[in-house]
């Protein structure tokens, strides 16, 4: 990844978490259009990224907001079951099957802690998620998006 794109990067990812691009233009010295400029490309190269994904994947999309890098998804010859794909603090993809699919407690548990705290990186540390894949989609989905 280029500086450029690094930067672009690491706008994003500090205003999808929380932070005003005001906020980020005076702690990097930078113009506010300079970050508004830089968040908008990386928006449209994380919708790219995740709808180029699903596509190659075989995943149908539901849903997907590319101002927080999040899309969930659902998969045919899995009996459509739910998927949410990320892409997280390194810039890499990250996908979560339904948790509730994956046999054995264990594994099951595993799958649940580690998409309730990928959430809470990229989406934030306020996030109530309940124990169940729909009401953790259906809250997902009340911050906005698009809908396909």
């Amino acid at each position: 990844m280029g500086r450029r794109s690094e930067s672009q990067f690491h706008y994003w990812d500090l205003r999808r978490r929380g932070s005003s691009q005001s906020e980020i233009s005076k702690v990097y010295s930078v113009s506010r259009q300079a970050v508004s400029k830089s968040i908008q490309a990386q928006e449209n190269n994380v919708e790219y990224r995740l709808l180029e994904f699903a596509e190659s994947s075989g995943i149908l999309v539901e849903w997907y907001d590319r101002s927080r890098g999040i899309l969930i998804g659902i998969i045919p010859p899995l009996d459509d079951m739910l998927c949410i794909i990320m892409i997280d603090r390194k810039n890499r993809i990250r996908v979560h099957y339904d948790p509730e699919s994956i046999k054995g407690r264990s594994k099951r548990e595993k799958a649940w802690d580690r998409l309730r705290s990928d959430l809470r990186s990229f989406l934030g540390s306020d996030l109530d998620l309940k124990r169940d894949t729909r009401s953790i989609v259906d809250m997902i989905i009340s911050l906005g998006g698009i809908r396909k």
